[in-house]
């Protein structure tokens, strides 16, 4: 489990290339949830039959938030339906896993290690858990990727298994990453390996969203089935602006100062860190590890 699960720096590499794309990828629709770029989509409440006509019309905004909401607007890309509120939820969230995934990165490229990347990594990954827990599938509101496509008034979700599961999962390596830290003080080797363990399941859980992504987009390129929206309408998604916690802080104020503060805080703990502080000592305990 050497450098993070890769046994040489080539492989470290290339993992923490690919991280750096699917982490771009989902940077580049921040400006589409919060009104950077003008209002970010119509919801069932403000939608405006004038303006969109019959059916939803033409214009990208008539057609509610979508996943993928990037792509929509450069290609004209037709993703599912998303209900829940772009400044309360949608943006936050993906500044949270783009931070989280920035980490994963520099730990794979040893800019820092599993222990000095800890007090930044388990709170933000914590707060990032709960942060999902209302659009988790648990209760009444079905948040993707539970959702079924195509269920739209009202929308409905597979049994609670994907969404909780990978909840779960950050809970559960979180409370792993304090053991190993607490290990490493006596037993380095098995520390770190129990650290490994708890990152894994941390960052497995973060990325498995945006990466499942990925294959819904080539799918559909390769069926010309790009800008197709049959399954899913050209109308916002039912619930879209009446779900019960989009009013509760779904203002622009509130998704701008969220997501200034998530990269402020990332800016701060990498001003503070020092890459040298356990770097010498993780590579001892590496180097103990059997190839």
């Amino acid at each position: 489990m050497a450098n993070f699960c890769c046994y040489n720096r080539t492989c470290a590499i290339i993992m923490a290339v690919i991280i750096s794309l699917i982490l771009l990828h989902n940077l580049t629709k921040v400006p589409y949830y919060l009104p950077i770029r003008g209002t970010p989509a119509a919801t069932n409440a403000t939608w405006d039959g004038e303006r969109c006509g019959t059916g939803g019309g033409a214009e990208q905004w008539c057609f509610g938030m979508e996943a993928t909401i990037n792509l929509a607007h450069w290609t004209g890309y037709r993703g599912v339906k998303m209900y829940s509120s772009p400044n309360a939820y949608l943006a936050p969230h993906t500044m949270m896993g783009c931070v989280l995934l920035s980490a994963w990165a520099m730990i794979l490229c040893k800019q820092m290690t599993l222990k000095s990347a800890a007090p930044y990594f388990v709170p933000v990954s914590v707060l990032f858990a709960i942060h999902t827990l209302p659009y988790a599938g648990m209760t009444h509101m079905n948040g993707m990727p539970d959702r079924i496509v195509g269920a739209l008034h009202p929308p409905v979700n597979r049994p609670a298994l994907v969404n909780p599961s990978l909840l779960v999962a950050i809970f559960i390596g979180n409370a792993i990453v304090c053991v190993g830290l607490y290990l490493q003080k006596t037993k380095p080797v098995i520390g770190y390996r129990v650290l490994v363990l708890g990152y894994l399941l941390i960052c497995s859980s973060v990325i498995a969203a945006p990466t499942l992504e990925i294959p819904g987009i080539f799918l559909k390129a390769f069926a010309g089935q790009w800008s197709d929206s049959s399954r899913e309408g050209n109308m916002p998604l039912w619930w879209s602006g009446n779900d019960p916690l989009f009013h509760l802080a779904d203002s622009p104020a509130f998704g701008n100062v969220s997501c200034t503060l998530i990269l402020l805080s990332f800016g701060f703990f990498m001003f503070k860190h020092n890459q040298k502080q356990d770097a010498d000592t993780e590579s001892a305990v590496i180097a103990m590890i059997p190839k």
